[in-house]
């Protein structure tokens, strides 16, 4: 499942590219809908001499292809009223409005977004086999001028069109609407009653698990996160989200996490399309990444920490008795407050559950 920044990643990329098309004065009029066939589709006999090909090709209004989960596919064509764009988007899709009609593009593993010029796109992805590019293009909106393309490895994505952005169900996230967020948040905490039950779920196995609360948050962000709010990846759901403290520190962990503070797409997005160096990859890694970076460069401490996580979980599992971190006076969280400083700057109340009510008058000045 791809995760938060990921797909913030692809939000910005296609709002970028509309912001610099319009700044151009360019027609974003939709010319047709093209895509890669599957290599079972290519092979049959009526396919068309361009999906043959392993080459991209224009849907037609008979168009049959459809994408999505092995028990939930959508059609890939859509017969578009009104031709001109914008996008919106959240953790896990993508949203384009033509304004009759809309396209929800949900991202079922990993698919980036790029835009292409028509120049490009005609004389390059439209003329290379999938086989030599190396990916599909999965779904590709051809304007007048430029291309937005939905490219992946797998084709696992699933496109939905709607009359209307009222017909889809946009859940809050964290930043833009962070009320509601939190009331989303508070109705799943009570329904699952963390604080007299399932004591033995793993915090980061719950977190994971509600993908419906938690938007964009797999194996990679959940640890991340994790460090930024100084917890340990031991924990158990009841023990986190039974302290208010706890509960706010991975609130503010989130809310840092995808708070745009850092500009590291726009310098790696070369005419549209987003191509980062070695050296772009590298630095923006090491300056966004604390845990997964280690990992990757401590190979035998990720073994040793998995090796620990098995056995942390058998000692759960073979406990005859409810234990939690509130009963050892003696065993602290080791949090860095800078490291969420965003998070405070937009939610001061955060702090004074995190420290105290006069600890954080004392640390911030701001009375809560």
């Amino acid at each position: 499942m791809p995760e938060q920044r990921e797909t913030a990643s692809s939000g910005k990329v296609a709002k970028e590219g509309i912001k610099k098309a319009l700044e151009e004065d360019a027609d974003l009029t939709l010319e047709g809908i093209y895509a890669d066939a599957t290599t079972a589709k290519a092979e049959q006999e009526d396919a068309l001499e361009r999906a043959q090909s392993g080459l991209v090709y224009e849907l037609s209004p008979a168009s049959t292809i459809v994408r999505g989960s092995e028990t939930h596919q959508t059609s890939v064509y859509h017969e578009v009223m009104n031709r001109q764009v914008a996008s919106g988007g959240s953790p896990q899709t993508l949203y384009c409005s033509f304004y009759l009609n809309c396209l929800k593009v949900s991202y079922l593993t990993h698919t980036s977004v790029q835009w292409y010029t028509r120049i490009r796109w005609d004389t390059g992805i439209m003329c290379v086999s999938k086989d030599v590019r190396k990916f599909h293009v999965g779904m590709a909106l051809v304007f007048k001028e430029y291309v937005l393309a939905f490219v992946t490895i797998d084709l696992l994505f699933r496109p939905v069109w709607q009359d209307s952005f009222l017909d889809f169900i946009i859940p809050p996230d964290i930043y833009t609407q962070t009320t509601d967020f939190l009331v989303v948040v508070a109705q799943w905490m009570q329904d699952e009653n963390w604080l007299n039950g399932k004591r033995y779920v793993l915090a980061c196995d719950a977190i994971r698990a509600a993908n419906k609360v938690w938007y964009g948050i797999g194996v990679y962000t959940v640890m991340e996160l994790f460090f930024l709010a100084g917890l340990s990846p031991f924990i158990t759901a009841c023990e986190l989200f039974s302290s208010p403290s706890r509960t706010a520190r991975f609130l503010a962990a989130y809310y840092t996490y995808i708070h745009p503070h850092r500009r590291l797409l726009s310098p790696c997005i070369h005419e549209g399309v987003l191509a980062p160096t070695t050296e772009q990859r590298l630095s923006r890694l090491l300056d966004s990444y604390h845990v997964s970076i280690l990992s990757w460069l401590l190979v035998s401490s990720s073994r040793e920490l998995t090796l620990l996580c098995q056995k942390t979980l058998d000692a759960y599992a073979a406990a005859s008795e409810v234990t939690c971190r509130a009963s050892v006076t003696d065993l602290f969280d080791v949090f860095e407050p800078t490291l969420v400083e965003p998070a405070f700057e937009a939610n001061p109340t955060w702090g004074s559950l995190i420290f105290g009510e006069w600890t954080w008058l004392s640390i911030s000045g701001n009375i809560p």
